[in-house]
């Protein structure tokens, strides 16, 4: 009786990791967050090393959900300039005037750098 509830919590386990790895990459996360490792190895690795496996990925998972939270929290790009729409090139950037940001003649890019000293 003891080995079923083993095997039952071993493989609910496997199968719970399989559908949160799957979640998380829909999510946004990569690959590469989650180890390398895609949801079904998480799950065969969790069957076959549950003891050292599932907390593993426990800790990974953890990471990986600070990450997506931090990264939904970086503010949105600024609004394209009103009119016309400029050439791509170097400008002021709207939330800083001390730094230029791309234009890449559609949107903001995240490409900043320190503007030039006026003359």
């Amino acid at each position: 009786m003891l080995t079923l509830i083993v095997i039952l919590v071993v493989v609910g386990t496997a199968i719970w990791v399989d559908q949160d790895a799957r979640k998380l990459l829909a999510a946004g996360a990569t690959r590469d967050q989650l180890g390398g490792n895609s949801p079904l190895a998480w799950s065969i690795f969790t069957i076959l090393l549950w003891i050292i496996v599932f907390p593993w990925y426990l800790v990974k998972r953890g990471h990986v959900k600070q990450e997506l939270a931090m990264a939904a929290a970086l503010p949105p790009p600024p609004p394209p300039p009103p009119g016309p729409l400029p050439n791509l090139g170097w400008y002021v950037d709207p939330t800083n005037a001390l730094q230029q940001r791309y234009w890449n003649g559609h949107s903001w890019t995240t490409n900043v750098r320190v503007a030039p000293p006026q003359i």
